[in-house]
């Protein structure tokens, strides 16, 4: 349950950070639509880098294929300890998983600025603006879909 309810709280305050850096009149992204652009492309290039560099640090590491199911599990695991003091498996799991799974929270904040900067700039650039929104769309997604994946997989911080 932490770990459903830390990846909700994530995409519910990323939404609102994006939302409010677009329609907030102080910051009002929405009437300039080349720093909007250049904010959605800030936040595709971070929700990018982070599942790029998620993906590869088993890699890095010499991890056999068939523990990147565990790891990524992992990753959502460190960021629910990180949020909320939910139990992690520190015991059993390589050190280096708890750091990278800590940037687990960056990928929906990417793509939430993505999309929601992309939408005004899509008036100025037309496709560019549809492909950030596209890859911010597809961040969100993944996000959710793994930390779905992730809560089915463990119960209490331990792998199931």
């Amino acid at each position: 349950m932490p770990v459903v309810h830390a990846t909700a709280i994530v995409l519910a305050l990323s939404g609102l950070l994006a939302i409010t850096a677009v329609l907030v009149p102080v910051i009002g992204l929405r009437r300039h639509t080349r720093i909007s652009l250049l904010v959605s492309l800030l936040g595709a290039l971070l929700a990018s880098t982070v599942i790029v560099a998620e993906a590869a640090a088993p890699l890095t590491q010499g991890e056999p294929s068939f523990v990147w199911r565990v790891i990524a599990t992992d990753y959502f695991l460190a960021m629910a300890h990180m949020l909320e003091g939910a139990p992690y498996p520190f015991f059993w799991t390589p050190h280096w998983v708890f750091w990278v799974g800590r940037l687990t929270p960056l990928i929906p904040v990417g793509g939430m600025l993505a999309v929601a900067a992309g939408y005004p700039a899509r008036r100025m650039t037309g496709r560019t603006g549809v492909v950030m929104m596209v890859l911010g769309s597809g961040a969100i997604l993944a996000y959710a879909a793994a930390g779905m994946y992730a809560a089915l997989a463990t119960w209490q911080g331990v792998g199931l």
